[in-house]
């Protein structure tokens, strides 16, 4: 009788070791699927290193926002104004 609850016992604590791994598999490659899409998301385009986002903070630092890259001449006509 003891043999057959050791046998119970290794099978549930294998069907659980086995159960945690395949999920921990399965986190690490999908963050690593989202870390390659990240990684190379402008990659297609010339010129992909000099490629920015412009933010701006309002006063008080209550607003804050983005700029593409359509915005972005004007932008600097200003500044440099």
């Amino acid at each position: 009788m003891r043999h057959i609850r050791f046998n119970r016992h290794t099978i549930f604590s294998s069907a659980l070791n086995l159960s945690g791994l395949t999920i921990a598999i399965s986190v690490f490659l999908i963050l690593m699927v989202q870390v390659l899409y990240d990684w190379r998301y402008d990659r297609c385009y010339p010129g992909h290193e000099d490629i920015y986002r412009l933010e701006c903070t309002g006063v008080g630092g209550t607003e804050a926002g983005t700029y593409m890259a359509s915005f972005s001449r004007p932008m600097i006509e200003e500044i440099k104004g």
